[in-house]
């Protein structure tokens, strides 16, 4: 199964964020009958085009067609988000501390 996606694109108006999702990948299926999941592993940049700018037109970020979205050479990248993962517990430090035993004969 695909998981969503979400993708920054560079805009005239500055980035968007758009997430693409199952409706995008059936989309792109339907238009191509092709399997998204492997032109996605493939790296196709069609197929990342089409998903990206079927999710921009469904979320209304684009009246474009797609024709006219790939003649605008389309710049994105995938969103990469900076969470900062607490641990749950703090792991014991490595290495001799002050209170080990030392071997001294």
């Amino acid at each position: 199964m695909l998981n969503p996606i979400t993708f920054t694109v560079e805009a005239e108006s500055g980035p968007l964020v758009v997430t693409a999702n199952g409706s995008d990948y059936a989309a792109y299926e339907d238009a191509y009958d092709r399997a998204a999941i492997t032109s996605i592993t493939e790296g196709r940049y069609k197929c990342y085009c089409f998903i990206v700018w079927h999710a921009m037109h469904r979320q209304g970020l684009t009246a474009l067609t797609f024709d006219e979205f790939l003649d605008t050479t389309p710049q994105f990248g995938n969103a990469t988000k900076s969470e900062d993962i607490v641990p749950l517990e703090s792991s014991p430090p490595t290495g001799e501390s002050s209170t080990s035993p030392t071997s001294s004969d």
